[in-house]
């Protein structure tokens, strides 16, 4: 349902259902035969929020709110060598704000920002109901925010010269749904850079960039192998590097 409040705002709510069929673990995770099967995942999703047009027409400033109500949430957890996929339920709560602004000639700002709280139910750990955990879903940070800065210089030397930076935040996250110590990896902000150029018919263009600006290191994946060999494998993300790039379009 929308509601257009007037020519700058828009108030909106949605409802959506989903389903993910279910299917079967594999055997050789060493699981009772009544566990090999695992059913039907069902998503009931609520969404409100608006969108809207503030600063004389110089910006725009978007919010939304949401909540997932997973019944039957196909749980997927790391073990040894493979998956375990069982059902749980899981609820998932969140906020997200975007602002994006031109308040001069040639600036662009973006700011986004997200909010998350997410938790899935009565996770088996052990696998005979003795010890029943409440867990984040993987890859879920609670908080994520991501910024960007571009200024442009018109009618330069024949075209359109940019300057940009670029930013993105997140906080800690779980690589597997277990959430050991060992499979949390820490929050990470990464900072990139680009000096763009665009001739005015826009047939050649001329990128240099620096992504990972800062050099930070962070992981991007991991697997629990402590059943194993006592050890967890990691994925870390590009260091610093830097590149350039021409491109001519012909048509």
């Amino acid at each position: 349902m929308d509601w257009q409040v007037n020519k700058d705002v828009l108030v909106y709510s949605g409802y959506n259902r989903g389903v993910k069929a279910g299917s079967f673990n594999s055997s050789g995770a060493g699981l009772a035969d009544a566990d090999v099967p695992y059913e039907n995942e069902v998503l009931h999703a609520f969404e409100v929020g608006f969108k809207s047009v503030i600063w004389d027409q110089k910006a725009r400033f978007n919010a939304a709110a949401y909540y997932y109500d997973y019944q039957d949430y196909q749980a997927s957890r790391w073990d040894g060598l493979g998956n375990i996929i069982t059902n749980n339920d899981s609820t998932i709560k969140g906020l997200e704000f975007e602002l994006t602004t031109s308040p001069i000639e040639g600036l662009d700002l973006l700011l986004n920002l997200g909010l998350i709280d997410a938790e899935v139910e009565d996770l088996d750990l052990v696998g005979d109901g003795s010890v029943l955990v409440n867990v984040k879903p993987t890859f879920s940070p609670d908080t994520s925010l991501s910024g960007l800065a571009r200024y442009t210089i018109y009618d330069f030397a024949g075209g359109d010269l940019s300057f940009q930076t670029s930013a993105s935040y997140q906080s800690s996250i779980y690589s597997n749904l277990s959430n050991f110590d060992s499979t949390e990896f820490d929050g990470w902000t990464v900072v990139d850079a680009l000096v763009s150029w665009t001739s005015i018919d826009e047939n050649w263009s001329v990128d240099v960039f620096v992504k990972n600006l800062l050099d930070e290191r962070y992981n991007t994946i991991g697997f629990d192998l402590a059943g194993v060999c006592g050890c967890n494998e990691e994925a870390q993300g590009k260091p610093r590097w830097v590149g350039a790039s021409i491109r001519y379009t012909f048509f």
